[in-house]
């Protein structure tokens, strides 16, 4: 990481950089949440630093522009193992920022007025179960598992763990996740389960 006076940004992410899944291609903290925990700019692996409000009151699927480029915010980042040497994860839950996504490509640069606009796309459950029984209720198909992980936010490392996330909900279509390249995962009374 390296700070930067601009850079290019667009449908695919942020030019130059590891190419992210479409729901985290950018992460957005108040300077405010900086002060708070005593950090850094980057400490926090950000990829952009606001001034003036808090972005975390603003629900996911609301818009906002920075300089000419739109972003669809989806969730609040979750504090992991990259960031533990400088805040406490417990401490900066639901403070770490705000995951996005680009919605046409265009240049950032600092200083750009950030400007935020309505809620125009559907929210994005910040629970991981939640949010699987979002993406699910959008499918008319099963979907690999690996898809499902990819297409939420989350690591490939989650596979294993969609089944342990989804077996008490009653709520959540399970038929529809494929496990282990098409198969369906056997549930502990012998039926078949997504």
């Amino acid at each position: 990481m390296r700070p930067v006076i601009a850079f290019w940004a667009g449908p695919n992410g942020i030019e130059g950089h590891v190419y992210c899944q479409p729901l985290r291609q950018v992460l957005i903290v108040p300077t405010q949440v900086l002060r708070e925990f005593k950090l850094e700019p980057g400490d926090l692996r950000e990829n952009i630093v606001i001034d003036g409000f808090d972005l975390h009151k603003l629900e996911s699927g609301t818009v906002i522009q920075i300089g000419n480029v739109r972003i669809r915010l989806t969730f609040h980042c979750e504090p992991c193992g990259k960031i533990t040497d400088r805040v406490s994860p417990r401490k900066i839950t639901h403070k770490r920022g705000v995951l996005g996504s680009f919605l046409n490509s265009g240049v950032i640069s600092v200083g750009d007025a950030v400007l935020v606009g309505g809620k125009s796309f559907d929210s994005i459950p910040y629970r991981i179960a939640d949010r699987i029984k979002w993406y699910l209720d959008k499918q008319d198909k099963p979907v690999p598992v690996s898809k499902l992980v990819f297409d939420i936010g989350l690591p490939n490392s989650y596979c294993r763990a969609i089944p342990n996330l989804v077996k008490n909900r009653d709520d959540i279509r399970k038929e529809l996740i494929l496990y282990n390249g098409g198969a369906r995962k056997k549930s502990i009374n012998g039926s078949t389960a997504g």
